[in-house]
């Protein structure tokens, strides 16, 4: 069984942050592209919602942010 732990969104902002952070520190400063598989209109999409949020609260230009629904082409 999984067992899934619920942050508030500054709390687990500030885990996204970080974790991004540790990313970009292995890019070098060049852009960081992340890309989403997740189902934009099934049952995911409230992780699509949660990690586009954090994204656009990052507000940054070296991070990038494109979903390429799977579901939808397959």
């Amino acid at each position: 069984m999984i067992e899934i732990v619920s942050l508030d969104f500054d709390e687990s902002h500030d885990a996204f942050t970080k974790h991004i952070g540790d990313e970009l520190s292995r890019t070098k400063g060049n852009q960081l592209v992340i890309i989403s598989l997740v189902d934009e209109w099934g049952k995911e999409n409230i992780l699509n919602d949660a990690f586009f949020d954090h994204v656009m609260k990052c507000n940054s230009p070296y991070l990038s942010y494109i979903t390429f629904d799977f579901h939808e082409y397959w």
